[in-house]
């Protein structure tokens, strides 16, 4: 019997994201492609349903390069340069 390989091998994995509330605790998860669109999104590198409303702790964020330019909230918003006039 053959086995169809539709599903199977995924071309880009899932990535885990976790929602921040206004005082940093975590208040939700999603596992998707790319970067959710609303919301204060982190990148971690799992999902572990202790961290729910609580703050994240310190190993919890994924080293990402993806730049988030939808909102000024992300953590991987591109920041405004701070360099001092001349």
């Amino acid at each position: 019997m053959r086995l169809s390989m539709f599903g199977f091998n995924r071309a880009t994995p899932y990535r885990h994201f976790a929602l921040l509330d206004t005082h940093g605790r975590c208040i939700a998860f999603k596992s998707c492609e790319g970067m959710p669109q609303n919301g204060r999104w982190v990148h971690v590198n799992e999902v572990k349903l202790a961290w729910l409303n609580r703050a994240l702790p310190a190993g919890a964020l994924a080293a990402s390069t993806d730049l988030c330019d939808s909102h000024t909230d992300c953590i991987y918003a591109p920041q405004p340069s701070q360099s001092k006039p001349d």
